[in-house]
């Protein structure tokens, strides 16, 4: 029926992008390593240096791309078991901006103000960890100046925990709020990256009977 055609439009056009995502970072792989490994190519230190670390960046972009489609797979087939234990939200964000801080352009700010009274909450600390970590990377692509702040509220009466991360970066417009969420989506296709970030913090949410928003 009608339905099952639109799900097998939107599974051929997921497979179309995980190629080109795939076969981007590859060909970058394959291309400086030809290069380097050459003998009758003779590079400059300067140069070498700088193709390793391409090959090493587009590595990391591969293979958090089958990490990322792992989890997806996992979390929409409602197989991922989440690992609930006490956690300190304290240790937590500073842990995040630990992890992170180095991707920030030179003269942006990451930082998490401190709480003076910690709070302890239930909840997978990897998969949060992991959702923070990708709203912090997508701030430090788009943040050329300025600060990106991490930080959490505790609403007692409302028993609800609201992580924020804040950027002077250059902002999504209001109509795009909801399908930077979705599978491959990204709003500068230019920009080198997966497009599924967002996507797997929405699903890490959900899972966790949390939401996620702009």
């Amino acid at each position: 029926g009608k339905k099952g055609v639109v799900a097998g439009k939107r599974e051929a056009l997921f497979i179309q992008n995980m190629v080109h995502e795939i076969r981007t970072p590859l060909n970058a792989i394959v291309g400086f390593t030809q290069v380097i490994t050459d003998p009758e190519i003779e590079l400059e230190k300067e140069d070498k240096e700088e193709y390793m670390s391409l090959i090493l960046k587009n590595n990391d972009l591969l293979l958090k791309l089958v990490n990322d489609v792992f989890d997806i797979a996992q979390m929409e087939s409602g197989n991922l078991q989440m690992a609930i234990e006490p956690c300190s939200l304290n240790s937590l964000c500073n842990e995040a901006v630990k992890d992170m801080s180095s991707r920030t352009e030179k003269g942006v700010k990451m930082h998490f103000p401190q709480h003076i009274t910690d709070f302890t909450l239930s909840t997978d600390r990897q998969r949060v960890l992991q959702l923070l970590s990708n709203y912090l990377s997508n701030a430090c692509k788009f943040t050329h100046e300025g600060e990106i702040m991490l930080d959490y509220y505790v609403d007692e009466q409302l028993k609800t925990v609201t992580f924020s991360v804040t950027d002077t970066g250059i902002g999504i417009p209001v109509d795009k709020a909801e399908i930077i969420f979705n599978r491959f989506e990204k709003l500068n296709s230019f920009e080198q990256g997966t497009g599924l970030g967002l996507h797997v913090c929405r699903l890490i949410a959900k899972t966790l009977h949390g939401e996620v928003k702009l």
